[in-house]
């Protein structure tokens, strides 16, 4: 065993032991590089000393030498490799997991070797420096954790704080009633016989009453002086009854200040029976934060915060106890079984008619028996509806119609004349199952949004949002079925048309088959082919002009009923101009049609006669 410099095995040992104790330092590859500049190779290194195998201090991380043991004898192990700190900075990871083998080549930095090294090559200088800075790095990743967990900590603390400080204390009176409750009144609403009440508004008064429910049951209820109770929700004189009846306050006021209550604002007069005595309600300023007003109770001492939400009930007007309910859906016990379709929905009505400044001239729509068209309109035009649009009428009765408000029960001339409902855009009347329902209804400033709306007998106005009432943006042209000729051909015995010539059909039909025949001046054609011919006139879309030119007649078609009472229809085809022919029926303009459509419904008659293919209509 080689020990350089130590004169014994326990002077090494002693110097390995102070060097453990020493102070490390970050610098070592630095201290290690300037003593390898100052320091002249050794003449007295052994071979073992000086070979490169042996010197395995290399491929370690450097530790500056303690400088009080520093040998000029072993300048050769402080000449290292300027490379050894980057490779002890790779192996230095492993330095703590090394074996004994690993000791030999200078791979554990914890155990003290008895190689023939020298003081600065040993691996026991060596290998501790990475050990170091593994340390330091795990201690800074442990200080990272612990400084994100308490900053957790902190926002987990301060929500928590958020929500105790934050949250309204019941005693401060701005917190609901559910959150804090003190009973000023608890009698029973049945008690009670009368209630007046005089409020900013006016004056009023609700009179207990009974009545037949809709299972037909008596029941308690209310009436309203002064007013026709089917104007009315007596659910909601209900409301203000249980307030008179049960009242909560929010909190008791301490102080004797006057609340506004030596002129109270509102007065509830409480006629009782069964036992109970009258009393008195009043009702004071209201509390600067306006969670409620001061009351007081004639008989009681104190003066109470009382929630706004029920002194807003002592202080209704008329229109806000209103029915708002204007229309309801059909129903069974409403509407025969005949009018009711299989979705609770009316399946149709007899008649519908438009008038008011949207429609000048009043729009009158019935329904037919046609199966192609179920509603036709009579004036002022004779032309088959369009069904989707009749149904946006019919929604009012399907849908019903709940109004925002009402604008005044039991108006005055004066009213109506100021939401101008004695000129209005639209007067609707729908009939069906022998009752007519009326809707007379004028829009109101876009800022507004609604209509005024007076439904049937209801001596009422109401605003009725704008919405609701989506049918009024319809006018007449908007009614019309973009086909002008919707008959079954069945219905017809003769079809006869007149152009360069005379071409008249004889249908024959069948109703327990179902099935027609055709002849030609007594010649049969074929009926699938006539079928066809025929769909070009059921498929006709004129469209429609403000105003028809007169002209020549191009080519003419009688349709005569084989119900002798309907009579005939009388389809004309007049040149409009190069392009475009109009559309006459029994005298009325539905339109224009292009000149290539009249072309073939002039054309492919020959081809019926002829027996000659017609392509399908397009």
């Amino acid at each position: 065993m080689h020990l350089g410099r130590y004169r014994s095995l326990d002077d090494k040992t002693k110097k390995i032991n102070d060097e453990n104790s020493a102070e490390p330092n970050d610098n070592t590859a630095e201290s290690l590089n300037s003593k390898t500049e100052s320091t002249k190779p050794s003449e007295n290194l052994s071979a073992a000393e000086s070979h490169p195998q042996d010197d395995q201090s290399k491929t370690g991380t450097a530790k500056e030498p303690d400088e009080g043991v520093q040998n000029t004898e072993d300048k050769d192990d402080a000449a290292i490799d300027p490379s050894s700190e980057k490779q002890a900075a790779a192996s230095g990871d492993n330095a703590g997991d090394s074996s004994d083998t690993e000791n030999a080549n200078g791979g554990d930095a914890g155990e003290a070797s008895a190689d023939d090294e020298d003081e600065e090559g040993s691996t026991i200088f060596q290998k501790k420096e990475p050990v170091k800075h593994a340390e330091i790095k795990k201690k800074k990743s442990r200080l990272k954790v612990i400084i994100i967990m308490l900053v957790v900590l902190a926002v987990i603390a301060g929500a928590i704080c958020a929500v105790v400080f934050l949250t309204p204390n019941s005693e401060t009176g701005t917190s609901s009633t559910t959150d804090t409750s003190i009973s000023v009144l608890d009698n029973d609403t049945l008690d009670i016989e009368r209630l007046n009440i005089t409020n900013p508004s006016g004056e009023l008064e609700f009179v207990a009453a009974k009545k037949q429910n809709d299972e037909g049951e008596t029941v308690d209820s209310w009436t309203m002086t002064g007013y026709d109770m089917t104007l009315i929700a007596d659910s909601f004189i209900s409301s203000i009854a249980d307030k008179a009846a049960m009242l909560d306050a929010l909190r008791k006021m301490e102080s004797e200040a006057d609340y506004g209550l030596d002129d109270p604002q509102t007065i509830v007069n409480v006629t009782g029976r069964n036992g109970l005595a009258d009393y008195q309600i009043f009702v004071g300023d209201s509390s600067p934060d306006g969670s409620g007003s001061y009351v007081s109770v004639s008989g009681q001492d104190g003066i109470y915060l009382v929630a706004t939400s029920i002194i807003e009930l002592f202080n209704s007007t008329p229109e806000e106890i209103a029915n708002n309910v204007l229309i309801s859906p059909p129903s069974e016990d409403t509407v025969s079984e005949a009018y009711l379709a299989e979705d609770g929905t009316i399946s149709y009505v007899d008649k519908i008619s438009l008038s008011g400044a949207f429609y000048p001239d009043e729009i009158v729509i019935e329904h037919t028996d046609n199966e192609m068209a179920a509603y036709r309109l009579s004036s002022p035009i004779s032309r088959y509806a369009d069904l989707e649009m009749v149904n946006s009428v019919l929604e009012i009765v399907n849908n019903g119609i709940v109004a925002l408000q009402a604008y005044k029960l039991q108006p005055t001339d004066e009213d109506y004349e100021k939401y101008g409902l004695n000129n209005p855009d639209a007067v609707i009347r729908i009939t069906y199952d022998g009752k007519t329902v009326n809707v007379t209804a004028k829009k109101q400033s876009e800022e507004e949004g609604a209509y005024a709306v007076i439904v049937d007998n209801k001596n009422a106005i109401y605003k009725v949002s704008t919405d609701a009432m989506t049918m009024l943006d319809l006018r007449q042209t908007d009614f019309y079925n973009q086909f002008v000729f919707l008959e079954e051909m069945s219905d017809f015995k003769n079809i006869t048309i007149v152009s360069d010539k005379t071409y008249s059909f004889d249908i024959t039909y069948n109703a327990d088959d179902n099935i027609t025949s055709e002849k030609l001046n007594g010649k049969d054609v074929d009926d699938s082919l006539f079928r066809t011919y025929y769909s070009y006139f059921t498929s006709m879309k004129p469209t429609v002009e403000s105003s028809y030119p007169s002209g020549d007649v191009a080519m003419t078609v009688t349709f005569t009923y084989r119900d002798t009472s309907k009579g005939q229809i009388k389809m004309e085809f007049i040149n409009h101009n190069d392009r475009r022919y109009q559309v006459r029926i029994n005298g009325n303009s539905e339109g224009v049609i292009p000149y290539t459509y009249f072309d073939n419904l002039k054309n492919y008659v020959v081809n019926v006669e002829q027996n000659q293919g017609i392509p399908d209509v397009v």
